[in-house]
C-alpha cells in the first residue's frame, strides 16, 4: 500500500460568517486582547501568527498600512487598515519595554489563546469555526462588497490567483444580484411612441393622433 498514490482530496472549507455573526463574535470576546485580535482578523484577513507577531514599528499610520515582514510565502506585504483597525491600534495600550503589540504578562509575544477564543465562540452561539475561517470571512465579504480578486490576492499574500479563489466564495444572495445585473444588461429597451411632426397641419396631426390611439387599443384587445 505504500506505493499507491491517493487521489487528491478537496478539503477546502467553505465556512465564513455573515456580518451579523461577525458582530456577535466580536461582542462575545470579553478579554480586550482577544476582541482586538478577532477584530483585526476580520478586518484585514491576516493570519493568527501574523497578528500576534505584530510590532509597533509595523503599523504605518501615515500611509494606513500594516507591514507584514515575515509572511508565509516568504515575501513582505502591505495590508490596508480601515478606520476600525486604525482606531483600535491607536487606542490599544502598549506594554512598557516590549516591541510587540500583543503580549503576555512578561511582555513577550503572545502565544495562541485557544481556550479564550473557544469560549467566545460558545457565547456567540457559533460552532465549527476555526480561527483561519475569519480570514476566509474577510475574503468572502470583500468579494460580496464588490472587491476585486487580484487586489484581494495581494492583501492575503497569495502567489497564485487560484489560491485566492479558494477564499473568495460568494453567497447565494450575491449570486442572485449578479443574475439581476445580467438581466439589466440584456433587457430590451421599451419602445417609444412615434413622434408626430410638428410641421404638419393641425387637421393632419389630429388624424394621426386618432390613428395611433386606435392602433394601441386594438393591440391591447388582441393581447
Amino acid at each position: 500500500m505504500r506505493g499507491i498514490k491517493f487521489l487528491p482530496e478537496n478539503n477546502a472549507r467553505l465556512r465564513y460568517l455573515s456580518r451579523e455573526e461577525c458582530d456577535r463574535l466580536v461582542e462575545s470576546c470579553i478579554a480586550p486582547h482577544i476582541r482586538a485580535i478577532v477584530t483585526v482578523a476580520l478586518h484585514t484577513g491576516m493570519r493568527s501568527g501574523e497578528i500576534r507577531s505584530l510590532q509597533w514599528r509595523d503599523l504605518d499610520f501615515d500611509s494606513g498600512f500594516i507591514i507584514i515582514r515575515d509572511s508565509k510565502n516568504g515575501e513582505p506585504r502591505h495590508v490596508p487598515m480601515d478606520s476600525t483597525v486604525v482606531d483600535l491600534f491607536r487606542n490599544y495600550p502598549r506594554t512598557p519595554g516590549s516591541q510587540f503589540v500583543f503580549t503576555n504578562a512578561a511582555g513577550e509575544r503572545l502565544g495562541w489563546v485557544q481556550h479564550a477564543y473557544r469560549r467566545a465562540l460558545a457565547r456567540a452561539g457559533l460552532s465549527d469555526l476555526h480561527f483561519h475561517d475569519l480570514r476566509h470571512t474577510f475574503a468572502s465579504q470583500w468579494m460580496m462588497a464588490g472587491g476585486e480578486l487580484y487586489s484581494l490576492r495581494d492583501i492575503l499574500g497569495h502567489k497564485t490567483i487560484a489560491m485566492t479563489q479558494r477564499y473568495a466564495h460568494l453567497s447565494p444572495a450575491y449570486k442572485r444580484k449578479m443574475v439581476d445585473r445580467m438581466e439589466q444588461i440584456w433587457a430590451k429597451p421599451a419602445g417609444r411612441p412615434a413622434e408626430i411632426p410638428t410641421t404638419l397641419p393641425e387637421n393632419r396631426r389630429r388624424l394621426l393622433r386618432r390613428h395611433t390611439h386606435t392602433t394601441k387599443t386594438a393591440v391591447a384587445v388582441n393581447a
